[in-house]
């Protein structure tokens, strides 16, 4: 019996009934071998449960579930870190909402029609939340229809050092969510949507950032903030449940009724009216609300300045400094102090911070000669407003849907206006022509036979500039060089007399009289050094 019950203790998780049956299975064996006048031995369950129950129960459980799940059961809770200041530990996570919502606005959901409302789209809302461990109050949130990612947990960042009193007009809030501030340090998990753009921002807003390992406990409160955080769910249809068994036949994405921003401004509601005005075991039965009231009477660690907000969550982008200053989107931002950079730095790639909240001006990094000549640091940075002044408080989002219905409305205008700029092409260039023929002028263009005598001349200078002149075939080198083409009749001159030009032609050494080259263009040949008699004679 004790064997068949240590093996309860086994990652096969046997139930108390399997171990009855082995417990008998072995016992009908044992039996079996008695003699036929002892009576059978028989122990009963409840005998069996007594001996299961005597297990060590970490040991049950590290066999049964494993360490990790032994160790979270076992492994008493002390007092834990203790945390006094407001915003000295914010710890940051992400949360699946157990929830399908619909990606339409509530607007024109209300007037789609029950065929189309099937064809939108159903989904499970990220929602990235900041709670301050101190008073326990939620300080930054995002909900996202999308995955995790950087951008959704910088937002979520951002709102804590913001004044959130905007989005708590928009979703009708009775209370207030004043908690702001610059946090100390911020405690995140390895996920990637907290790395690399959101180690940036913490980073440039000056925040000390905190990996601890993977085990949730060491985030337990904002973990206990999630199990708390999924009442809200509860509110509406179309909840996924915690697994198949508890969800059973309910239909979730089909029972889904909330929409996308439905969803939002609920989650706001809940958090700033509900949850932050309930007590908390952890603050002694306080409320987080109360609790930021009494911490925070001195006053927090300011929040980063507008211009370090911008320099830390803004889109980097790298642009070439012209006359125009910078570029982005098709919008020119320009400046004096910009243009003073401009005459020292031309045509320099700079690094420029756009804000997705307000495109009405960005941030330029000033090159470090630049910070130098002006005493100041050498990541020093420039507010350049943009020259169309309407973009002053714009959103990016608007604008890009803005330029895409702009997009749209000029591509409809082009097409509709194509037919009669073509004709009105077709007549100009009728009317051009005509008058050039009237007033008797030559063509617009080159006529054929102009262009090949200037075709032919450009390859004739190209071939004497590139292959030089004809020279004919080589002669021998006791010959003239060239070829004979004409030959002159002339007097043969009398030995030692003088002509009316020079001295007398003879043969100096030899005696003998030079005589004209022959006919025969092979024949003799006047030598290369010798002089021509220009006197007597006719020319040919």
């Amino acid at each position: 019996m004790n064997e068949c019950v240590a093996n309860f203790a086994s990652s096969l998780r046997p139930r108390q009934r399997d171990i009855y049956e082995d417990v008998e299975a072995t016992l009908s064996k044992l039996n079996l071998s008695l003699p036929a006048n002892v009576a059978p031995i028989y122990v009963s369950r409840n005998a069996i449960r007594a001996r299961i129950k005597k297990i060590d129960p970490f040991f049950r459980d590290f066999n049964r579930l494993g360490k990790d799940r032994a160790l979270r059961r076992f492994t008493p809770i002390g007092e834990g870190l203790i945390v006094l200041n407001p915003l000295e530990r914010v710890e940051i996570d992400d949360w699946d909402f157990d929830l399908h919502a619909l990606i339409a606005s509530s607007t024109v959901w209300k007037k789609l029609s029950p065929k189309k409302r099937e064809l939108v789209p159903r989904v499970r809302c990220t929602a990235t939340v900041a709670i301050d461990v101190a008073t326990r109050c939620i300080v930054g949130f995002n909900l996202s229809p999308n995955p995790p990612s950087t951008a959704s947990s910088k937002t979520a960042l951002r709102r804590i050092m913001c004044d959130k009193s905007a989005l708590v007009a928009a979703t009708g809030c009775k209370s207030d969510w004043r908690m702001q501030g610059r946090p100390w340090s911020v405690v995140t998990d390895a996920g990637p949507a907290f790395l690399g753009e959101f180690e940036t921002s913490v980073a440039r807003s000056g925040i000390t950032r905190l990996l601890p390992e993977a085990d949730p406990r060491k985030r337990g409160t904002i973990e206990a903030f999630f199990r708390y955080f999924k009442r809200v769910c509860r509110y509406f249809a179309g909840q996924t449940f915690a697994n198949v068994v508890e969800k059973g036949d309910y239909q979730s994405e089909a029972m889904a009724s909330l929409t996308f921003d439905e969803l939002e401004r609920s989650a706001v509601r809940f958090i700033v009216d509900s949850y932050h005005h309930r007590a908390h075991r952890g603050l002694g039965r306080c409320t987080p609300y109360g609790m930021w009231q009494r911490l925070t009477k001195d006053g927090t660690f300011p929040p980063p300045r507008a211009i370090e907000l911008r320099a830390a969550f803004g889109i980097r982008v790298t642009r070439t400094l012209g006359k125009h200053g910078v570029t982005y989107l098709d919008l020119a931002y320009n400046s004096a102090e910009l243009n003073r950079v401009f005459l020292r730095h031309e045509n320099k790639e700079l690094d420029v911070f756009v804000d997705p909240l307000d495109i009405g001006s960005v941030l330029v990094r000033l090159p470090d000669a630049e910070g130098r000549a002006q005493g100041k640091a050498s990541d020093d940075y420039l507010e350049v407003p943009c020259v169309a002044k309407l973009t002053m408080g714009l959103s990016l989002d608007r604008y890009l849907i803005s330029r895409k219905a702009l997009a749209a409305s000029a591509k409809d205008d082009q097409t509709a206006g194509l037919l009669a700029r073509l004709e009105a092409h077709g007549a100009l260039t009728d009317t051009g022509e005509r008058t050039r023929r009237e007033a008797g002028l030559a063509e617009f263009r080159a006529t054929e036979i102009e262009f090949e005598k200037a075709a032919k001349s450009m390859f004739q200078s190209t071939r004497a500039a590139l292959e030089g002149p004809d020279q004919g075939p080589p002669q021998p080198h006791d010959t003239i060089p060239g070829k004979l083409v004409a030959k002159s009749v002339r007097r043969k001159p009398t030995q030692g007399s003088r002509s009316p030009s020079g001295p007398a032609r003879s043969d100096e050494g030899q005696g003998a009289a030079w005589s004209p080259p022959s006919d025969n263009a092979g024949g003799p040949q006047r030598p290369f050094g010798g002089s021509l008699n220009l006197g007597d004679g006719d020319d040919e």
